[in-house]
């Protein structure tokens, strides 16, 4: 074989190669280059909510508002409160992307004075995993 065979051949080859080292990027399901990654992305309407002054026993239900921005199912794995006087509500199925649901937070109001409580929302999103909600207010009695 001489050289300038050698050469049409490699060159053949080398374009070949390139050739098929960018077919996957090609290989996406909807036939285009994707930029928007493929994990869940939590994001809620708010992060703190007030309750203002509310009377003891009143009926104090906080809700939170949560959207899945990401390309993937976003799962709300936990959600821890503060205390005991603090409950969380929420719909333990997967978010589906571009879904909402919402997180119902109950808080106990027979328990007068100042409402500074935080719950650690625990999902699968890969950049927070952790995200703090706050509620805040004050309850009175009916005698003040």
């Amino acid at each position: 074989m001489s050289a300038k065979s050698r050469l049409k051949t490699y060159k053949t080859l080398l374009c070949l190669f390139v050739v098929a080292m960018g077919l996957p990027l090609f290989a996406q399901s909807d036939g285009v280059l994707s930029s928007k990654p493929r994990y869940a992305e939590a994001k809620f309407d708010k992060l703190a909510h007030d309750f203002g002054e509310i009377q003891k026993g009143e009926e104090a239900i906080a809700v939170f508002m949560l959207i899945n921005q990401g390309a993937a199912p976003l799962v709300v794995e936990n959600i821890t409160a503060s205390c005991g006087c603090t409950i969380a509500h929420w719909d333990q199925a997967p978010l589906m992307p571009q879904d909402t649901t919402q997180i119902k937070v109950s808080y106990n109001s027979n328990i007068v004075g100042e409402i500074k409580r935080s719950l650690v929302v625990k999902t699968n999103d890969r950049r927070q995993k952790r995200i703090r909600l706050t509620i805040t207010g004050s309850v009175v009695s009916e005698e003040e």
